[in-house]
């Protein structure tokens, strides 16, 4: 039987079920769904960033250790075209104002001013692309400081740009970084996965869930899974 003591989160796909399957197999394990990276439970902007953060720990240790209770998030995403643009707020929103700070503070060389920070904090929503420029000019003033911010688009198509600038400062600060920097990052970007996921389930992100253990309970490794499930996510344009 499956236990949250027992769950070992592994990176990358797998072909079948196993003791070290990633966070997204493992989701869809537990909800009885066909064997998959991508379980239909599961938001695609979510599993968009729950594989980026899942594959960007370095070790399984740490990996399970913070990514094993978020697991009962991963599910019930029922995402309505209002709460999508909701999400795609968020994600901006935690870049600009909390992403782009921790790195400035935390890791850059070279850090953006405090009165820059400051202002980035206290931007309107990024809800459009005007608000998204606003973001935009705030950093790059006076100069561009750091990669991240090279490749600037629209809004929502930066989503690529963001998952790989926490795929590469995570598999970079486990060689760069204090113990205490990178449990801080790690922490973070746990954070704002479990606040997505609230969002995608229609929840204030204060609000409490089913437990891992009520999930699992009663599920083995010989449980029979059904060959089909229905689909319930949006795709991403």
């Amino acid at each position: 039987m499956y236990s949250p003591e027992t769950i070992r989160l592994g990176a990358g796909e797998h072909e079948m079920r196993g003791p070290n399957n990633c966070i997204l197999e493992w989701v869809s394990v537990i909800n009885g769904l066909e064997f998959s990276d991508s379980p239909s439970c599961t938001d695609s902007l979510v599993q968009t960033f729950a594989v980026c953060i899942n594959d960007a720990f370095q070790r399984i240790e740490t990996r399970t250790k913070y990514l094993v209770p978020v697991i009962p998030l991963l599910s019930g995403h029922h995402v309505t075209p209002e709460r999508a643009k909701q999400m795609d707020t968020f994600v901006l929103d935690w870049y600009y104002k909390t992403w782009i700070p921790f790195l400035s503070a935390k890791i850059w060389t070279q850090p953006l001013d405090e009165e820059v920070i400051v202002l980035l904090r206290e931007l309107p929503s990024i809800v459009d692309k005007e608000t998204e420029t606003l973001a935009i000019q705030t950093v790059f003033s006076p100069f561009i400081r750091e990669y991240e911010l090279y490749n600037f688009r629209p809004i929502l198509s930066m989503v690529t740009d963001i998952h790989e600038s926490i795929r590469y400062r995570m598999s970079e600060g486990v060689c760069g970084l204090s113990n205490k920097k990178r449990s801080t990052m790690y922490r973070i970007v746990t954070d704002f996965l479990i606040s997505l996921c609230h969002i995608a389930r229609g929840e204030d992100p204060e609000t409490g869930v089913l437990s891992l253990d009520d999930l699992l309970a009663g599920i083995t490794f010989e449980t029979e899974l059904p060959e089909t499930s229905p689909v319930v996510s949006r795709v991403l344009v």
